[in-house]
């Protein structure tokens, strides 16, 4: 990457994305800044989410936005601000309880919040793109489990959210 390069992570707030951030910022040697985003949701211990955030803003390459992927508009102010070189899609409504009782809310996340990234990332000529989805969604397949694998069978609107994240992104 050039130096001054930006690079974009969704979801960095949690387990992986803060990880990543600060993998990031180690091997990076500056070359480049990481920008974070993240919903702060309650899925789990907010106070969690804020000690990772206060550990990456140390750095004074990583900059945190408090934003949602599901709000278009503010997403587009982001990509308008910074010429992203590489986004890392982490951020999603997570958990197979959860998508029972608020399908809606996991759909929302996790299908539109990545379309709207999506149409960012198009409009503004980002090359790179790396995205996490979910073991969950080789539910139901034969084991040993395989990326090739023909995922048709989700057993949960969680599972069945992120397949169809995988479809819009195959797309």
């Amino acid at each position: 990457m050039d130096k001054g390069a930006y690079c974009l992570i969704t979801g960095v707030a949690g387990f992986i994305g803060s990880h990543l951030a600060t993998s990031m910022l180690k091997i990076s040697n500056k070359k480049f800044t990481v920008i974070g985003i993240d919903n702060i949701n309650k899925s789990y211990d907010v106070r969690l989410k804020k000690f990772r955030l206060a550990l990456l803003q140390k750095n004074k390459n990583f900059y945190f936005y408090q934003l949602d992927i599901t709000n278009a508009l503010n997403l587009n102010l982001m990509f308008t601000k910074y010429k992203f070189e590489v986004v890392f899609h982490l951020a999603a409504k997570a958990g197979v309880r959860g998508s029972v009782s608020s399908p809606i809310d996991y759909f929302k996340t996790n299908v539109l919040g990545t379309i709207n990234l999506l149409k960012n990332i198009t409009k503004f000529n980002v090359n790179k793109l790396i995205v996490a989805s979910t073991s969950s969604v080789y539910s139901n397949c034969k084991l040993p489990y395989k990326e090739d694998s023909i995922l048709c069978s989700p057993n949960s609107p969680y599972s069945a959210s992120k397949l169809s994240m995988e479809n819009v992104l195959y797309t």
